[in-house]
This record gives structure tokens, C-alpha cells and sequence, in this order.
């Protein structure tokens, strides 16, 4: 219904009535539907734009947007042709006869008729340009698909990339230092020049993260509270009994996870037990217990099958406690007679401290 024209260096696609006007039109309205396209050498064009028809006709996709396109492009082309009427158009290659003046006129009079036929061209021959169109489109998705698709990797792959370094790095194992000590309870033999002896141990060893004491009276107690070490430490109230364990731990170190436990031993005549708290040193999980365990009194009566039996009561008891590593010291009266202490698995004897390791970090 139309036919295609080059003009100078660009391929443009001149529609005109052919049959239905009577109108002369000296001047073709000229659309170009590749205005916005780069210029290409002549002749290159219409040779591309065959085999991409030529292509599409066996594309077997069809396009659900092809009506869409032949608006777009009919009102593309209407806009181009509005454009260039209130232009004078050039004189075609060997026409001498027209004067500018004369075409300038002839513009100005097309009548609507003629607009609606160029209209209805446009549409036949977007028509014919759908399945390029269509091709075009479809391969347009297909990029600005793959472009998401490595956009969204490289976002998921920095959290990924960030979980890895936080499980790679290295625990740091904080160095725990404690002190236990048997005060002895006897108060009438240089009571005081014995605890501030004690008190200069605490501070020459920098102040160790635990202390456990043994056999603490009511004025020992008071004698450490007035220490000028004491105010570092968080400590376990006395007990109500002549002599009782004491429990330290410095506060600038140890995150508790709770108040101090204490665990009477079912067998002991001397009010023994188990004195414990649980909390935390540079985010690892720890248990810090004391015990004075059963003592001997003559060759006559040893009470090794107490202490024994204290021992395994003990290690059953914080082993019941919670799944945290665990350090137990203090004045186990621990002699030859009592053997190997009873210890279950993942336990380990440290002269009288002993150690369970839950796990090693």
C-alpha cells in the first residue's frame, strides 16, 4: 500500500495515498521511524532491516503487545509528519518545476482524508513490522533480565561473603587466673598480720579473676571487707555456721548469669558442700565452684569413704548444672588413701583444683 524511498543518507519509509486521493502531493510526507536511531551507510540499512524480517516471519513466538506497538508507532509517525509540514520540504532529485512556495501550499491544504489514509497505512505497514518488532522487544526483556539477575548475585553474595569471615575467625581464649586459699580458722594466732598477708598475695598476682577461700569466720570476713583489694570483687554472703567457704570473682571480668549456689553434701558432719556461680569471662561460658570437703581427724578416723563419696556427689552435681565449662578448687583434704579421684569423662584433676572442659574454644 506504501513504498519505501531513500532519501540522502537515511532510510525512510514514505507512505502516500495511493488510488484513494486525487490530490497532488509534490512534496511525499516522509516518516522515519528510526529518528532516534545512530545514521548508518546507505544502502546497509535496508539490507538489515530485510533480514530482520526475514528473521521474524519464522520466529514462532507471538507477541501479545503487537497492537500496542502499532499505535505507538502511528502516533510516532503522525508527530514526525505534523513536524514536517511546517517545514518547507526539498526538492526532489531532478524537479525544478515547484516552487517552495507552491509546496508550502499544498501542505496546508491536505484535507483530513488524506491524514486518516496516511493513518491507516502507518497501521498496515506496523502490521507487517510486528514480528520485528516483537523479536526486538523479546530479546530487550532478555537483557535487562540477565542485568537483574547479576545485580541481585552481587547483593547476595556480600552477606554471604561476611557470614564466612565471622565463622573463620578465631575465638579468643581469655586467660582466667585463680586463687584459692585455706585461711585457716584459728583467730588467736596473728590473726591480722596472717590476712593481710593474704590480702598482699591477692595484689601481687594482679588481682586473679577468682579467689575461693576456705575456713572464713565472721571477722576474717570483716577483715577482708576492709581490705583495700576487696572492693574489685563481688563475693558470696557468710554463712551461718563457725566457719564456711568464701566465693570471689572481680567484677570488671565476670558477667554472672546468676546469684551464688550453694550445695550441701548429703553425707558431710561438718556442713560441707558445694559453693558455685555461673556467668561469663570475654563471652565464654564458665562455672566457678569451691568445696572443703570432709576432713581427717587422726589416724582413727580418716573419712576417706566421705570424702570419696563428696567427691562423686560434687562432680554430679555440676555436671547437672548446665553445659558450660566448669572449675572447681579448693581444700580437698585429698590423701593416698583415697585413690584416683572418681572423675567422669571430660574431667581432669589439677593437684587440688578440678577442671572440666565442656569444650575447647
Amino acid at each position: 500500500m506504501g513504498k519505501r524511498k531513500e532519501v540522502e543518507s537515511e532510510d525512510c519509509i514514505d507512505i502516500t495515498q495511493a488510488a484513494s486521493t486525487t490530490a497532488a502531493r509534490p512534496d511525499p510526507e516522509v516518516i522515519d521511524l528510526a529518528e532516534d536511531s545512530p545514521p548508518a551507510p546507505s544502502g546497509s540499512r535496508r539490507d538489515k532491516a530485510t533480514k530482520l524480517h526475514s528473521s521474524a516471519a519464522g520466529h514462532e513466538t507471538s507477541c501479545s503487545s503487537a497492537e500496542d506497538q502499532r499505535h505507538n508507532i502511528m502516533a510516532h509517525a503522525t508527530l514526525v509528519n505534523s513536524r514536517k509540514r511546517t517545514k518547507p520540504s526539498e526538492e526532489p532529485a531532478g524537479s525544478g518545476n515547484s516552487s517552495p512556495k507552491a509546496k508550502a501550499s499544498v501542505a496546508e491544504t491536505t484535507s483530513a482524508a488524506d491524514d486518516e489514509a496516511a493513518r491507516k497505512a502507518i497501521m498496515q505497514h506496523a502490521a507487517q513490522l510486528a514480528p520485528s518488532n516483537c523479536l526486538l522487544a523479546q530479546l530487550h526483556a532478555e537483557r535487562l533480565a540477565r542485568q537483574q539477575l547479576a545485580n541481585s548475585q552481587q547483593q547476595d553474595e556480600q552477606p554471604k561473603q561476611h557470614k564466612v569471615m565471622k565463622q573463620e575467625a578465631p575465638a579468643q581464649i581469655p586467660e582466667v587466673k585463680l586463687l584459692t586459699y585455706n585461711v585457716w580458722f584459728e583467730e588467736d594466732v596473728a590473726l591480722q598480720e596472717r590476712m593481710c598477708a593474704i590480702g598482699d598475695i591477692v595484689q601481687e598476682h594482679d588481682f586473679p579473676h577468682f579467689i575461693c577461700f576456705q575456713e572464713v569466720t565472721q571477722r576474717i570476713y570483716h577483715l577482708f571487707q576492709q581490705s583495700p583489694w576487696w572492693h574489685k570483687y563481688a563475693a558470696s554472703q557468710p554463712a551461718a555456721q563457725p566457719y564456711f567457704t568464701a566465693l570471689l570473682y572481680r567484677k570488671d571480668t565476670f558477667k554472672p548469669a546468676g546469684s551464688f549456689q550453694s550445695h550441701d553434701f548429703s553425707n558431710s558432719a561438718m556442713g560441707r558442700g558445694v559453693l558455685s556461680v555461673a556467668g561469663s569471662v570475654q563471652g565464654i561460658k564458665l562455672r566457678i565452684a569451691t568445696s572443703h570437703l570432709e576432713s581427717p581427724c587422726g589416724h582413727n578416723q580418716m573419712f576417706s569413704k566421705e570424702r570419696v563419696a563428696q567427691c562423686k556427689e560434687g562432680l554430679a552435681m555440676l555436671n547437672g548444672q548446665d553445659q558450660t565449662d566448669v572449675l572447681w578448687a579448693g581444700d580437698m583434704n585429698w590423701n593416698a588413701e583415697d585413690g584416683d579421684p572418681p572423675l567422669p569423662a571430660g574431667w581432669y584433676a589439677l593437684l587440688f583444683i578440678m577442671l572440666h572442659i565442656i569444650s575447647c574454644t
